[in-house]
């Protein structure tokens, strides 16, 4: 499974396909970690053991829309996912870290427990932003009543 269901400069696309929409109601703490790097416009790679296995040859993808293209490729899915994933590792990423609810699926309340890889949409009302699911943590408090809560970290690229 790749690490980038979609490229982050895709995220807003009509197309990307969003798994869970988390209203900020429901996140009773947050905090963030921004980590700033280079954002590379293109990529090139070879002689790398995965790429070399995958492609038998040279990949190159480009970053911008108007300028995709690939070369040189035997396995293009398997060198596209490894191509996209170098170049979603650059620009300016924050990684949010949220509290929310682990309620269950069936539940009017809630959608379930979100799982790393998940893409996950957050209507603030200053504007929708989309961050990847690195990570989740579930964890449970009993005082008279059981409460069960989960604690995401997402990628957000800036």
């Amino acid at each position: 499974m790749p690490r980038y269901p979609a490229p982050p400069w895709a995220w807003d696309d009509v197309d990307t396909p969003i798994s869970r929409i988390i209203p900020p109601a429901m996140m009773t703490e947050l905090g963030g970690e921004w980590t700033p790097k280079s954002a590379w416009n293109a990529c090139y790679t070879s002689g790398l053991a995965w790429v070399q296995h995958a492609c038998r040859s040279r990949g190159h993808r480009w970053r911008q829309p108007d300028a995709r293209r690939l070369r040189g490729l035997a396995d293009r899915s398997a060198c596209q996912v490894g191509l996209i994933h170098e170049l979603s590792k650059g620009g300016n990423i924050e990684i949010v870290s949220t509290t929310i609810p682990l309620f269950p699926v069936n539940d009017d309340h809630g959608f379930g427990m979100v799982l790393p890889a998940q893409l996950c949409r957050v209507p603030e009302p200053i504007g929708a932003w989309v961050g990847l699911c690195l990570a989740v943590d579930i964890s449970a408090e009993v005082t008279g009543a059981v409460r069960v809560k989960q604690v995401i970290k997402l990628e957000r690229h800036h």
